[in-house]
């Protein structure tokens, strides 16, 4: 674990901590562009989408009998737009991920952090990062079907316990399902494979590897959890220092305690994010890819500053065969 604190707690740690909070306020910015565009668009379809069909009548009841009638295409187009938007906010995600992921293998595997290196991979694996993110929201739909059932159960009666089961059931396989996809992202990153065999490498892993991978699950967790504990530690000790901190109406000093522990707790977070990919990439490097392909070495990967043009020679390589 030395090696991880080494890179977690200096400049390397510092860098991703940094790039990942401009990525995040850059995906945020891009994401309220899209919303407002996309709300625009379902504005005026629902209001001109059928006052347009209804004015090209001339008698008044034929007007109001076409109004009538398109409302069920507003509808049904309305739910298309918002899968379209949908599919158009994995954009920007992708993107983020996609220079996250390779900005920590960087960090992982050439031993040096680049700011530039976030936006490189970003738009190395933006596409592939976007059908990943496809493929990961269209496979988890399965797992949705004892939701739909429990709630159906509840509806018919809200008492029943069995409705209950069915939704937490949901809730359990949705952990599963992440638990066997968690490693993908690193794969393709990594080794510069497609997100559906990255997909199917990471569940590889999972069966021939399952205690190194659920260690990796528990180490994220113990970060994840200990980051929660230590928050509430510090908040606890503020409370009891100024009571005011707690109140609903603070006055002075407590709303700037709230304002200031709030944005701690949100820079914070990037610093956890690192750590938990850290994790993931290091254990990854020591202990699963040799398992994936055995007769690789770390100077084998495609650099992360490789030109793309150069993307073609890398399934000749005898590791990818």
């Amino acid at each position: 674990m030395g090696t991880f604190f080494n890179l977690l707690f200096s400049r390397h740690g510092l860098k991703l901590w940094g790039t990942f909070l401009l990525g995040v306020l850059i995906h945020i910015a891009i994401s309220i562009v899209i919303y407002l565009l996309f709300v625009i668009a379902g504005v005026l379809l629902g209001a001109f989408g059928g006052l347009g069909l209804a004015l090209t009548q001339a008698d008044p009841e034929a007007a109001m009998n076409s109004l009538a009638d398109s409302g069920v295409a507003i509808i049904v187009a309305l739910v298309l737009l918002f899968i379209v938007y949908f599919i158009v906010m994995m954009m920007p995600s992708a993107f983020y991920y996609a220079g996250m992921y390779g900005m920590v293998r960087e960090t992982v595997f050439d031993n040096r952090t680049r700011f530039t290196t976030f936006f490189t991979q970003g738009f190395r694996f933006w596409l592939r990062a976007f059908w990943w993110h496809l493929l990961v929201a269209l496979f988890a739909l399965p797992t949705f079907i004892p939701a739909v059932i429990g709630l159906v159960l509840i509806e018919q009666n809200p008492d029943t316990t069995l409705g209950i089961v069915f939704l937490i059931g949901t809730y359990v396989l949705l952990l599963i399902y992440a638990f066997f996809t968690m490693y993908s992202p690193v794969i393709m990153v990594t080794d510069n494979v497609g997100a559906f065999r990255s997909i199917l490498l990471s569940h590889k892993l999972v069966f021939r590897r399952f205690g190194t991978v659920f260690m990796t699950l528990l180490y994220n967790l113990l970060i994840f959890f200990g980051f929660i504990a230590v928050s509430f530690l510090i908040g606890g000790m503020i409370t009891i220092l100024v009571p005011d901190f707690a109140s609903d109406k603070p006055g002075a000093l407590g709303a700037s305690l709230q304002l200031i522990t709030t944005l701690a707790f949100f820079l914070a977070i990037f610093y956890v994010t690192a750590a938990n990919l850290l994790i993931q990439f290091l254990r990854y490097k020591w202990y699963l890819r040799p398992v994936l392909f055995p007769d690789a070495d770390a100077k084998d990967i495609p650099p992360s500053n490789q030109a793309k043009g150069a993307y073609p020679q890398f399934p000749q390589d005898p590791h990818w065969n």
